[in-house]
């Protein structure tokens, strides 16, 4: 067997139930292996973020874009793990980043969403990677033991408790308005056009460990199982402009608490797609996955909050909510932040605090960061 089949056996031996297990992760949306690699979504993952990687040499992409473009997201070869500047922190990673090159890696962090490397030159490298952190550990431990010719690709069940130590405060922003000023503020920086973009989502869950009855774990793992495939099905539907099979698949793994699906259910309704225009209904469902951590719909949240769609105009709201999109790591969420901080107050604390969420999205290349900079900072 080669190398680039024992890595896509390695993670397909990752198992939903196992990467749930810990609080505050949650398996990816969709995971293409060799066989079944959509040749388009591949081209994009390689333009995006993986420009010296060749299609043949890809096992397995695992896609974070709920718009299907491939563009977000982990591409894993046989020799190295590839990923977007929105996951992982290149800046301390290699990237790609070589299985030959790590000895170790664990959860970290008060929420469990930071990997903890530790490499061949000696370096421990801790970074945060959000909901994906568990998945992340267990694929890269399954595939350094099949390279490694330890064992066979199995599921790696162990479980790595919640760390209680530290206090999981809320972030909450410093000085954000409520008056008209600050609601002048608010449509300074977006514009009604610029909302309407469904952008790409990553996602979480939030559920605490409960011990159960076997019949009981057994009965949940498939539920779980089953809103994933309804929820792919939905996906590869809304691909290929099928609206009305895909709010049917939605729906339905939404209604069984999967958060992906109850945020592409909401923007269905946000958008008018295959179904009448309802703000109220698309809030509904944002708020359900924004509580599981779904990082695009505690954005959308922010802008409902923004704009009082369907809920009451509030700057306070808004910016809690973009704030939690933000610490995700999510480019427009930090963009978002900056431009707020930036236009709250002239003062040194709040254009500090503009200049580094600014950085941080124009790190990710966004566009309008890398102008606000240029344009009030002079970088």
């Amino acid at each position: 067997m080669n190398k680039k089949e024992l890595v896509r056996k390695a993670i397909a031996s990752v198992k939903q139930e196992e990467v749930n297990a810990v609080k505050h992760n949650n398996y990816p949306p969709c995971i293409y292996m060799e066989g079944e690699l959509p040749q388009r979504k591949i081209r994009n993952a390689i333009e995006s973020f993986a420009s010296d990687c060749m299609p043949e040499d890809v096992a397995a992409l695992v896609e974070e874009d709920l718009l299907c473009s491939g563009k977000k997201g982990y591409l894993f070869t046989a020799e190295a793990m590839y990923y977007d500047r929105s996951r992982l922190d290149e800046k301390r990673l290699p990237r790609p980043l070589p299985y030959d090159q790590i000895m170790q890696v664990e959860l970290g962090g008060s929420r469990n969403t930071h990997l903890v490397f530790t490499l061949r030159d000696g370096r421990r490298v801790d970074v945060h990677c959000g909901v994906r952190a568990n998945f992340l550990r267990l694929a890269l431990r399954a595939v350094l033991h099949v390279l490694a010719g330890e064992m066979e690709p199995e599921s790696d069940a162990e479980v790595v408790p919640e760390v209680v130590s530290e206090a999981e405060t809320e972030v909450v922003p410093e000085t954000v308005s409520e008056s008209d000023a600050d609601a002048d503020v608010i449509l300074e920086v977006m514009s009604e056009e610029d909302i309407e973009v469904i952008p790409e989502v990553m996602s979480g869950e939030d559920a605490d460990v409960v011990p159960e009855t076997v019949p009981k774990a057994k009965e949940k793992d498939e539920k779980c199982i089953r809103a994933m495939k309804l929820f792919q099905n939905g996906m590869k539907a809304y691909e290929a402009d099928n609206y009305t099979k895909a709010l049917s698949c939605f729906k339905q793994a939404a209604e069984q608490g999967y958060a992906e699906a109850q945020f592409k259910y909401g923007q269905m309704y946000y958008n008018g797609e295959g179904v009448e225009k309802d703000d109220a209904e698309a809030m509904s469902w944002f708020q359900k996955a924004a509580q599981q951590e779904c990082v695009w719909a505690q954005f959308f949240c922010g802008l409902m909050y923004a704009y009082g769609k369907s809920v009451p105009r509030n700057g306070y709201e808004a910016m809690n909510w973009f704030l939690k999109a933000a610490e995700q790591g999510l480019a427009r969420a930090q963009y978002e932040c900056g431009a707020r901080y930036y236009h709250e107050g002239n003062t040194d604390k709040n254009r500090d605090k503009a200049r580094e969420w600014l950085e941080k999205a124009a790190a990710q290349g966004y566009e309008e960061a890398i102008k606000m900079l240029q344009n009030k900072f002079g970088q």
